[in-house]
């Protein structure tokens, strides 16, 4: 096990002592499992177990050739497809310069398989429900931990930044206010929080799959992944403010255009035969999905005219939105 931050026992806060291949809490004598490599304080939950395992790469990187790697900044500024990478790496670039100053560690809330980017910045601790995806974030992060956001074993103030990705949206209602009140205690005053929440929304697209609620619970909520606790944006947004959070920057993430890929996996189903236009989206989407170059083609078109619809559309009208915060 290798970890630069300190753990403790996620009930009492009590310090933990490794113990052979499991650690003890020296207060409540709870004893927690490391199971190669990674300290286990819950248990396995068989809805996300293997769902979400791939890493998430800096494609950039790994470019080598000048002229491509310029040409790809670029699509990476403007395309549909790197918007949410876009909104992050400008938040990094903050912390960034706070890394400088000191240690700088960076939490990463339902890690998944890890992201690269957030390596840029500091030493990043990957805490997930999924012991398979914890073992491929391990690979790249100072250390991968079973938990529960409800409950983190980590001492207060404990982060400089909390980063998470499609994960709010799956915290069911009854349990958010644990979730935020647990990622106050354990930032830093002064740290950062950046998140991109699936919301519930207004717009068209929704509107039309809650006609059929058995399918939108369906396809909107269980086959998607579990988004099993969608807010509406404002609501979704006021809920850090609620918890003393000051809000830097939100923006809408997808408004009324999609990726091909969302509109496949939300309607190519029963849905298309409910609606001709539905069918004709799905059909179009899958031809742009055969294609890379028209696929990039349309992720460019795509990201411009998002920036400019997003201007005039009501901010419930997004199905996700993109935070920056500070705890002050």
């Amino acid at each position: 096990m290798r970890s630069m931050v300190e753990l403790c026992c996620p009930h009492c806060r009590g310090r933990l002592a490794q113990e052979n291949n499991q650690l003890r809490c020296t207060a409540c004598n709870a004893i927690y499992p490391i199971v190669d490599g990674i300290p286990c304080f819950t248990a396995a939950d068989t809805w996300y177990e293997g769902r979400f395992t791939a890493t998430h790469p800096a494609v950039y990187r790994n470019i080598q050739n000048p002229i491509f790697k310029a040409f790809f900044k670029g699509f990476q500024v403007v395309s549909l497809t790197f918007r949410r990478d876009r909104f992050l790496i400008l938040a990094l670039r903050h912390g960034r310069r706070l890394a400088k100053k000191s240690g700088h560690v960076v939490l990463d809330l339902g890690c998944g398989g890890g992201n690269q980017l957030l390596t840029q910045i500091g030493s990043v601790v990957g805490v997930d429900l999924s012991l398979a995806s914890l073992k491929n974030a391990q690979k790249i992060y100072t250390a991968a931990i079973q938990c529960d956001a409800t409950c983190l074993p980590f001492p207060d103030e404990t982060f400089d930044m909390i980063v998470s990705f499609d994960v709010l949206g799956h915290i069911p209602a009854r349990e958010k206010e644990q979730v935020f009140r647990e990622m106050h205690r354990v930032l830093k005053k002064g740290g950062e929080m950046v998140h991109g929440i699936e919301t519930d929304s207004e717009n068209i697209f929704w509107r039309f799959g809650k006609r059929y609620p058995e399918l939108f619970q369906r396809y909107f909520v269980e086959e998607i992944g579990g988004h099993f606790g969608l807010e509406l944006p404002r609501r979704a947004l006021a809920r850090f403010v609620d918890y003393g959070f000051t809000v830097l920057k939100a923006q809408m993430h997808y408004t009324l255009i999609w990726e091909p890929a969302g509109y496949l996996i939300t309607f190519d189903n029963e849905y298309k035969s409910k609606s001709l236009v539905i069918r004709a989206l799905v059909g179009a989407s899958k031809v742009v999905n055969r294609f890379w170059l028209l696929k990039a083609a349309v992720s460019l078109l795509s990201g411009v005219a998002t920036d400019f619809l997003n201007r005039f559309l009501d901010f419930d009208q997004a199905t996700g939105i993109l935070v920056h915060v500070r705890k002050d």
